[in-house]
């Protein structure tokens, strides 16, 4: 049951209160914002009504007078589920205006119409928004809700909710809330107990408990003796409403025991309120077994208009109930037409099952031109499994249809085999139904016999329903969010649900797959607020936009999934979360009309404004370039250069600028910028030549403005300030604004670059990542982020562009990929202010289409559009672009600037703070928030240390302009509404900063109709007041050389460099054209591009022929300026020539080429053909000025044919001078016969009896006589169809098609002769006297299943059907008065044979046995009425009851066999008794009594076996029950509090369980014992008993350790391991390590203690906690300590040098050690006097001698490393004078062999270089190895221990390897060097 009385619930209630926070919750119930709720209430008749309803809530109906109201309405009705569908707001219409109720006139500004609306005030004079969309409407009065706003305290209030006692009453019901003051609140109607007052009861209407299910209730629901009784004693005292299908009202009269569900039924004594009456008092009545009101109850009732409530308290006595309704549903097992009493019956087909729909496509409605046309059909097809096979004969349906809960269509009587029933599309299309809608079949069932309905219909049962349209697949999603710079747009998905009809018609070439149904997309466009001058400061704008306006759904792949994309448009203000939708419709669709005009519901979208993050935010290069990011980082950028300021991450976005010296090379200028969109650039470029460091007065530039790149087509650009100002929009939604001014002398700008919300962390370049973190900014495009610093060149350098492919000085670069911008969006617009579909209104579709913009923005792209797709073209304009070369100095730096001419910074800090602040623009912008002043005074005071004067301080005003102008155009806070027209302006004060430049000085700024704009002094004009107005134009050049070369361009027009030129209507230009005869003058207007370019067109000639000679080819013009239309500038020469013919150096040096004719003014080349006559050329060898005609040739069709040549494509036509030189002749032999050739008895393909004859006619057809043309084929009289010989061709009677014989028939198509009987029909024949194309039906007979019969024939297989022509011809017509029963024709009241009971009763059923009146049969048997079954005595034939069942008999038990009367007893067991009310099969259980194991026991008697046990029937009748204070465990029984003997901590307390024992909660059983809390363990003090953590086993204890099963004290070492002890908080059953201790050979050592006798052995737990380590500074070698530099006791060449090795001895450097000796570098070998001591080559082996070679040419001496060993040495070497003169014969030698060992190092240099280079300092060098066995390492120096690496004590791996030195057996082993990095070993290459 949902809500039944005894659950506490609020029903569902009408009004509204709703919530809006920036997140939305689905589980907030109360809907307020801040202290404002928004509700919706129906109870109102007028608006006055509407206000007072509203009033007493505490507010009043809702009035909007804020923007933000107003959205936050439009969103909370998109979220919302109001259930009206307009509201009434607080505003009526007036005096031809909408007034609020306080008498205010609603703003224009909050004004949000629906497009078409308001419709029509005079008779619709009231406000009302729309409640799913927040759109307004204008309305009558009759609506269903209205729309009030209160504050949430006093609605709380308005509800009654403890009236000025606490603030902190808040709304808390589902849906409306309940009133709570404070956290004791307990319910609405009984506030605050902690205050007198208490809340007066919410409106009972409101507040009430619905019940819903409780069918029992209704008066007509008598409960049966078995049933419970039902009792309302615990129901909740307070307000019900009643919601059941058996009646919602209390019934007024007087009921009997039993109804209701209960003894004694509760009704109303009195009458039901009227809505009037408000809340009654009333009294119920409540019915016992004799008196109709033994008792009452005070009860209150209340009229709801549309239903009554209840306020009931519970019963004071059971069985006592309330009744409710008054219908009783029928008995199970019956059925009637409402499924209520009376009427039931049990003979209905039992249908249950939902039908199934579907849509069904193949019914063919009628045929056009062979075609069929088909109509959609749904089918309803019923189960009816559970109906008798039997009776499906009889069973029929009727069929309802209903559309959107409307019923349409009905069909009664379907018979099954008819099924499934069907509604067809013509059925619903002729009510004006479309397509849309949810489909729905209800069926009952019933039996029909001879026409008539047998028993009852069956309850119905509807099909699920069917949505017939095109389903949108994720309408979960709507509305649709997405905030306004989303990279991704939203996906909606369709799907069709029912196809678009289609036949394929190949003869035709129509097929389905090339037929699409379109479905339109339009979006509303909103009049909005917009800083549009030409607009008049509103703009049409739409929120979204959609990737194309339709969808095509294919007719043959009809239920395919089709998908529209939705992206947010960017509109730049700061306006929050708009809501707009996308509206969708069929147009016309001829193919299959019910998809005509099908509307689909509207898409609701939520666009999230995401401009206010960029508040602030802009890049500027200003003036030398000052540069900010876009995060407000300022620094310096003096560098010169191509740079990319802006460059987006993800979209083929850039905007580049160009800096050059300027100001006398004291500065670096923007002197140009280009922007790139996709395949879009524009530039503007006032870069003069040279690097900037020359002097620019003179050189005669023009400046270049215009799209260099058209690829897209769609680059939004705008003009202003005479065109020395740009504004250029991007699809991120930000735009580039550059600035041109001149000073000193030349032009330069400044540049602006404004993020759109599209660019949030898409940013990198000069402009910075825009993420609002500045330490990141000066990212460079390597990844690598530079820290902050005022000349950040590295930075800056990282972007300067330094590859020419990545320049856009002159185009898209070469390395850009501009494939794809982004996906092409389209707007799709409406007709005027009026939704229209099916419309061939323009849409407009591009990639900026996302980003809003004033209809009047494009005039300037479109012009330069057309001009850069002029320029594309391979010719034909007069476009021209110069291509010119962006030149500077890269190597160009600034010296550090001093203060000039007196300047100082405290003076330039007054200055520009002066001038900066008291500027108009600076004055203005104070206002404006986000205007940063400091980047304009640092710019400032910048520009006068650079310069040493003023002369630039106008540019510091244009970042304070960039910033002021960017915000006050997002900012609406700042617009000015006119509220008598709603549109908006800038304030006066804040406008005049629009003024370009402060009009010079030579003008003043103006408002005007809200656009500022400078008004220029006397002698003053241009856009900002620049030029005085006799100014002559100074002209620069022509372009291409005063040449304009006619075969190059069309020379209509030329561009003219030069200026100032101001654009007005007086600019013109003055054309002189200087002819053989005359000079002819004219006066045009001229284009203005820029200040620098104008255009010019050339003259049209009107002159006469004799003026036209050859020189003519050539045209020369002066072309002067003027910007007033008198004053005319200097002329400069420009020539028209044509190239093809003329050569020419400049405009008077021209000349005829050779090889070329000049004719009639025009050049041609040799054998160039006349472009009217192609048969003559230029031939110069005849003559240069008039044509040449070719012999025995014909001009046709300006083509040149030679005589017989046949036309292309016509094999009939050729040339033939002789007869015609300009038409074809027909050739002989042929035809031409409308427009086509034929040869000689050709046939006609359209009438194959007519043949071509050329001799007859050349250009018609012969007829051929005597035959038919039929069907594309001719034939002669006689010829048959074929198959068909009954038709023939018989030209006499018809020519065009086939005759038929006579005394024949043609049916279906198939011949037949007179009489032939229809092979499928035997009672028809053909009679060509009756028809030739049907057949003739034989009268008096039938046709039944594909045989004949006559009248009064009987049915062979149904003997009571006959043939009866005048009932059917085409079915058996069944006999009345009979029945037809197992194969047998029965007459009326015929008693089947052997069973006397059943008879033929045909009004009962004509085709089974009917039981005859006061009989049963039972299981086969007849009996007759009271007769006794044999086989159970308690039963009888009762055919009042049934006639199929035996009967029970009333009060008795059928038992043992015997049939028992009421409580009789059961022999031998007093407690079993007879109770049919119980039961009727089984003995009851007498009450008082116990049967239990088989034996009777009375109430209170023991348990024999267990004292403890006793009879309870209270408590059970069939089992024992334990006696308090005692427990029945395991078959035992035990007192309260006695222990269990086997578990001594358990107890018996049947407090707890009298089953089970209970344990007891303080205690421990561990190991068999009961141990009380926090007991220690025998022996064990660390182990204790603690419940909290464990009952069954021993906890440690706190402070102790039980490690091994010992326990230990806290701090107490390890018996074992002294450097362990206990420490329970890192763990309690383990040994913790002593940290900064070594355990060494047993002992705990102290970290850095020394080894007791090795002092170089110290304890470093940090290299090792088992082993010594070897102390820094020493060495320990074969177990002796040594410090740093001790030698060797026994060998003095080596030391300890612990930086090599700690355990090993290091030889000294120039020492060597062989055999155990030490040597010095260059000692001599005393057994070999040709090698030495050369440590540099190694040091454990002889060098060659050579080595030293160098040293003894100085004379060096060899130290010996001991006296001693030094005394022997030198007394060798005095004493062998042959030693000496051996080693002076070996210099020449040593020499050569140097130069060698040279070549070998460098050589290993280079391999160490290049290989190990990198890693070689860190570590040094092994050895060397045997170049034949490269395992092997062999050496000069020891990196640890040798045998490590395999060598003996003097570095060989065996003595087998030593080898004698100076022998001839290392003539192949070379030693190669060996080099270990890591643990890699590196050996070069042999060679090395």
């Amino acid at each position: 049951m949902e809500g039944g009385l005894g659950s506490q619930r609020y029903g569902k209630i009408i009004f509204l209160v709703l919530t809006v926070f920036s997140v939305w919750s689905a589980a907030q119930s109360s809907k307020c914002r801040g202290n404002v709720c928004y509700i919706e209430d129906p109870s109102f008749t007028d608006f006055q009504s509407a206000r007072q309803r509203c009033q007493s809530f505490g507010g009043d109906v809702v009035m909007v007078d804020t923007l933000e109201e107003r959205r936050l309405l439009t969103e909370i009705c998109l979220r919302s589920n109001y259930t009206a569908p307009y509201l009434l707001m607080g505003a009526t219409y007036s005096s031809e205006q909408w007034v609020w109720f306080t008498g205010e006139a609603v703003s224009p500004a909050v004004m949000s119409w629906a497009v078409g609306q308001p419709e029509d005030p005079s008779t619709q004079p009231y406000l009302c928004i729309d409640s799913t969309t927040g759109i307004w409407h204008d309305c009558a009065s009759d609506l269903e809700g209205v729309l009030c706003e209160t504050k949430r305290s006093s609605l709380c209030l308005g509800l009654g909710c403890c009236s000025g006692q606490n603030n902190s009453c808040y709304v808390n019901l589902p849906i409306l809330g309940s009133c709570y003051c404070d956290e004791h609140c307990l319910r609405a109607n009984d506030c605050c107990e902690d205050y007198v007052d208490t809340c007066v009861v919410i409106d009972e209407c409101f507040a009430y408990t619905t019940v819903t299910g409780e069918i029992s209730r209704s008066s007509m629901y008598h409960k049966n003796s078995v049933q419970a009784v039902a009792c309302d004693d615990e129901i909740d005292h307070g307000w019900f409403r009643f919601d059941m299908i058996t009646g919602n009202d209390m019934p007024v009269t007087c009921h009997f025991e039993g109804d209701c569900g209960t003894d004694n039924p509760i009704w109303l004594n009195g009458s039901l309120p009227s809505a009037a009456d408000g809340v009654i008092n009333r009294t119920a009545c409540v019915k016992n077994s004799t008196v109709c009101c033994a008792k009452t109850y005070d009860i209150q009732i209340k009229n709801c208009s549309t239903y009554n409530v209840y306020h009931l308290p519970p019963v004071t006595q059971c069985p006592e109930r309330y009744c409710i309704g008054d219908k009783a549903l029928c008995p199970p097992g019956t059925v009637s037409e409402d499924g209520f009493e009376p009427g039931c019956s049990d003979n209905f087909p039992n249908i249950t099952q939902q039908p199934d729909i579907q849509v069904d496509e193949r019914v063919v409605r009628y045929t056009l031109g062979n075609i069929p046309k088909k109509e959609l059909m749904f089918t309803c097809l019923p189960y009816y499994d559970e109906v008798p096979p039997e009776r499906l004969s009889q069973l029929v349906f009727d069929v309802e249809w209903y559309i959107d809960s409307q019923l349409v269509h009905e069909e009664d009587s379907v018979n099954v085999t008819d099924l499934p029933a069907q509604l067809r599309e013509s059925v619903w299309l002729s009510k004006s139904i479309t397509l849309g809608f949810q489909v729905k079949c209800r069926v009952k069932g019933k039996y029909v016999q001879d026409g008539q309905q047998v028993g009852a219909r069956s309850l119905a049962v509807e099909s699920p329903e069917f949505f017939a349209g095109i389903k949108v697949l994720n309408s979960s999603d709507f509305p649709i969010r997405m905030k306004e710079n989303d990279p991704n747009p939203a996906i909606i998905a369709f799907q069709p649900t029912v196809p678009i009809l289609c036949t394929d018609s190949p003869s035709h070439g129509l097929f389905c797959e090339d037929i699409f149904l379109q479905v339109e997309v339009r979006i509303p466009q909103q009049w909005k607020q917009a800083l549009c001058p030409s607009e008049g400061g509103v703009s049409q704008i739409q929120q979204v936009v959609v990737e194309a306006c339709g969808i095509e759904i294919n007719a043959k792949y009809w239920n395919k999934t089709v998908t529209l994309k939705i992206a947010p448009v960017i509109d730049g203000i700061y306006d929050g979360n708009q809501i707009t939708k996308v509206l969708l419709s069929t147009a016309e669709f001829n193919d299959h009309q019910a998809w005509s005009n099908y509307r689909l519901p509207d898409i609701p979208v939520l666009v999230v404004d995401a401009d206010i993050a960029l508040q602030g935010h802009v890049c500027m290069a200003n003036s030398d370039p000052h540069m900010v990011t876009f995060d407000g980082v300022g620094y310096e950028c003096q560098l010169p250069g191509e740079f990319i300021l802006y460059k987006h991450q993800t979209l083929p976005i850039q905007v580049h600028g160009f800096f050059k010296k300027c100001n006398h090379g004291w500065a670096f200028c923007p002197c140009a910028v280009t922007v790139m969109s996709g395949g879009d650039l524009f530039i503007f470029d006032r870069c003069r030549s040279g690097t900037g460091s020359e002097t620019t007065k003179d050189i005669k530039k023009p400046m270049r403005s215009g799209l260099l790149g058209c690829e897209h087509g769609q680059m939004r650009v705008e003009s202003f300030n005479n065109a020395k100002d740009y504004k250029i929009y991007l699809p991120t939604g930000g735009y580039v604004y550059a600035r041109s001014y001149y000073y000193i002398d030349d032009y330069y700008m400044n540049i602006h670059v404004h993020p759109g919300s599209r660019d949030v962390e898409s940013t990198v370049g000069l402009c910075g990542t825009l993420n609002g973190i500045k330490n990141d900014d000066f990212l460079r495009p390597d990844g690598t982020v530079d820290s902050f610093s005022w000349h950040p060149n590295e930075f800056s350098l990282s972007w300067r562009v330094s590859n020419a492919s990545d320049s856009m000085y002159n185009g898209i670069p070469a390395s850009a990929n501009v494939a794809s911008i982004q996906g092409e969006y389209c707007r799709c617009p409406n007709m005027g202010d009026q939704i229209v579909f099916n419309s061939t209104v323009p849409v407009d579709c591009s990639y900026t289409e996302n980003v809003a913009k004033c209809a009047s923005d494009n005039s300037y792209s479109e012009k330069q559009l057309a001009k850069c797709r002029r320029r594309r073209a391979a010719a034909g304009h007069d476009e021209i672009f110069e291509i010119r070369k962006f030149e500077y100095n890269p190597d160009d730096r600034l010296e550090a600037p001093t203060w000039q001419n007196g300047w100082s910074e405290v003076k330039a800090e007054a200055f520009c703070s002066n001038y900066i602040y008291n500027s108009s623009a600076g004055k203005a912008c104070q206002a404006v928030e986000s205007v940063d002043y400091e980047v304009a005074l640092r710019g400032c005071k910048d520009d006068i240390h650079l310069t040493g004067g003023t002369a630039w301080a106008l540019a510091a005003l244009d970042p304070i302009k960039g910033m002021c102008v960017g915000e006050l155009a997002k900012n609406e806070s700042y617009w000015v509404v006119d509220n008598s027209t709603g549109e908006v302006a800038l304030p006066a004060e804040l406008d005049v900063i629009k003024c370009p430049n402060d009009c010079s000085y030579n003008g003043e700024c103006i408002n005007n109709n809200g656009t500022s704009s400078c008004e220029c002094y006397p002698g003053f004009v241009s856009s900002d007041c620049s030029i005085s107005r006799d100014t002559i134009p100074d002209l620069f050049y022509m372009p291409t050389n005063g040449l304009c070369d006619i075969s190059q361009r069309p020379c209509l027009e030329t561009p003219v460099y030069g200026g100032p030129f101001v654009q007005s209507s007086n600019l013109s230009c003055k054309t002189e054209h200087f002819t053989a005869s005359d000079v002819i003058t004219e006066y045009n207007e001229a284009e203005f591009v820029h200040e620098e370019e104008v255009i010019c067109p050339f003259p049209k000639l009107r002159q006469k022929r004799s003026d036209i000679i050859s020189e003519e080819v050539i045209k020369i013009y002066n072309i002067s300026i003027s910007n007033d239309g008198t004053n005319y500038s200097q002329p400069l020469k420009v020539a028209v020539y044509d190239s093809k013919c003329y050569k020419c150096d400049g405009p008077s040096q021209c000349q005829l080429k050779n090889g070329t004719c000049s004719i009639n003014g025009k050049c041609f080349n040799k054998e160039e053909q006349n472009p009217s006559d192609a048969c003559q050329i230029c031939n110069p060898n005849v003559t240069t000025s008039d044509w040449y005609h070719r012999p025995s040739t014909c001009t046709i069709d300006n083509q040149c044919y030679t005589d017989g040549q046949e036309r292309t494509g016509s094999f009939c036509h050729v040339c033939s001078s002789d007869k015609n030189r300009n038409s074809w002749e027909i050739k002989n032999g042929t035809c031409r016969i409308e427009e086509m050739c034929y040869k000689e008895n050709d046939t006609n393909p359209d009438d194959p009896c007519q043949i071509c004859i050329p001799s007859w006619n050349k250009t018609a057809w012969y007829t051929q006589n005597s035959a038919c043309r039929i069907n594309g084929t001719c034939y002669h009289e006689g010829d048959a169809l074929e198959g068909n010989s009954c038709k023939v061709c018989n030209p006499a009677v018809n020519i065009t098609d086939w005759v038929l014989l006579n005394e024949t028939c043609f049916v279906n198509y198939t011949c037949y002769n007179s009489s032939d009987r229809n092979p499928t029909e035997p009672c028809q024949l053909c009679d060509p006297k009756y028809s030739t194309e049907t057949w003739f039906d034989l009268n008096g007979t039938c046709s039944i299943n594909g045989s004949c019969y006559n009248e009064t024939q009987r049915n062979p297989a149904r003997p009571c059907q006959i043939c009866d022509p005048g009932v059917s011809e085409t079915n058996w017509t069944e006999l009345s008065g009979h029945c037809e029963i197992e194969g047998s024709c029965i007459s009326s009241q015929e008693s089947r044979r052997g069973h006397g009971c059943h008879i033929c009763t045909p009004s009962t059923s004509k085709t089974s046995w009917t039981i005859k009146n006061g009989t049963c049969s039972i299981n086969g048997s007849c009996y007759n009425e009271t007769q006794q079954n044999p086989a159970r005595p308690c039963q009888i034939c009762d055919p009042v009851v049934s006639i199929t069942q035996w009967t029970d008999l009333n009060q008795t038990c059928e038992l043992d066999g015997k049939c028992i009367s009421n409580l009789e007893s059961r022999n031998g067991h007093v407690c079993h008794i007879c109770s049919p009310s119980t039961s009727r099969t089984s003995w009851t259980i007498k009450n008082g009594t116990c049967r239990i194991n088989g034996l009777c026991y009375n109430e209170t008697q023991q348990n024999p076996a267990r004292l403890c046990q006793i009879c309870d029937p209270s408590i059970s009748q069939t089992l024992w029950t334990i006696l308090n204070g005692t427990c029945s465990i395991n078959g035992s029984c035990y007192s309260e509090t006695q222990q269990n003997p086997a578990r001594l901590c358990q107890i018996c307390d049947p407090g707890v369980s009298n089953t089970q024992w209970t344990d007891l909660s303080e205690n421990c059983e561990i190991e068999g014992i009961c141990i009380g809390n926090l007991e220690s363990r025998r022996s064990h003090v660390c182990h204790v008993c603690s419940s909290s953590n464990s009952r069954t086993a021993w906890t440690i204890k706190n402070g102790t350790c039980s490690i091994n099963g010992s326990c230990y004290n806290e701090t107490q070492q390890n018996p074992t391991k002294p450097c362990q002890i206990c420490d329970p908080r890192v763990s309690n059953t383990q040994w913790t390590d002593l940290n900064e201790n070594c355990e060494i050979e047993g002992i705990c050592i102290g970290n850095l203690e020394s080894r007791r006798g090795h002092v170089c052995h110290v304890c470093s737990s940090s290299n090792s906690r088992t082993a010594w380590t070897i102390k820094n500074g020493t060495c320990s070698i074969n177990g002796s300590c040594y410090n740093e530099t001790q030698q060797n006791p026994e060998k003095p060449c080596q030391i300890c040098d612990p930086s090599i090795s700690q355990t090993m001895w290091t030889i000294l450097n120039n020492t060597c050690m062989i055999d155990g000796v030490c040597y010095s570098t260059c000692q001599v070998n005393p057994g070999d006097n040709t090698t030495v001591c050369y440590a540099n080559t190694t040091a454990y082996n002889w060098t060659s001698a050579e080595a030293c070679n160098k040293m003894v040419d100085t004379g060096s001496t060899v130290k010996a490393v001991s006296d001693a060993n030094m005394a022997v040495i030198l007394g060798g070497v005095l004493g062998s004078i042959s030693f000496i003169a051996v080693t002076l014969i070996a210099v020449a030698a040593i020499i050569h062999v140097l130069h060698w060992k040279s070549k070998q190092k460098k050589r290993k240099n280079q391999y160490l270089e290049s290989n190990l280079a990198p890693r070689l300092s860190k570590t040094s060098h092994l050895g060397y190895v045997c170049a034949q066995n490269t395992d092997v390492l062999r050496g000069d120096r020891y990196i640890s221990n040798p045998t490590a690496i395999g060598r003996d004590n003097q570095g060989y791996q065996s003595s087998t390897e030593r080898y004698d030195r100076g022998s001839k057996y290392q003539q192949n082993n070379r030693h190669q060097p060996a080099y270990k990095i890591g643990r890699q070993i590196y050996i070069p290459p042999p060679d090395y």
